[in-house]
């Protein structure tokens, strides 16, 4: 687990402390699917420094859909993680020709 530091807005873990007022730039609201919780709020980390399960990023927002509505276009960082995810899909999904590099050449004529 990726360890940070103990601020006013959240604990080493990357928990949003509770009655912190956050930038919207910084986190994405979620709420559990089945339940009617108060919604609540993911601090918005790059992949190498997430929490995966405290915190969220690009590579582990799905895993969060699973159980929560993730409310990406309630604020400019969910927004923008969302437009990251959309990204990462959309490479995805361009054919490569084996060494890495995205093939986005027409196909050659029969």
């Amino acid at each position: 687990m990726h360890v940070m530091r103990d601020t006013q807005g959240h604990d080493d873990t990357g928990a949003i402390k509770v009655g912190v007022a956050f930038s919207g730039n910084a986190y994405v609201s979620i709420q559990l699917r089945d339940a009617d919780d108060q919604p609540g709020r993911l601090l918005i980390m790059e992949p190498n420094k997430c929490n995966h399960g405290i915190t969220i990023c690009r590579e582990c927002a799905n895993s969060w859909e699973i159980d929560y509505l993730v409310e990406y276009f309630r604020t400019a960082g969910g927004r923008r993680l969302h437009e990251h995810i959309e990204a990462d899909v959309a490479a995805a999904s361009v054919p490569n020709d084996g060494d890495g590099v995205a093939d986005t050449s027409e196909p050659l004529p029969e």
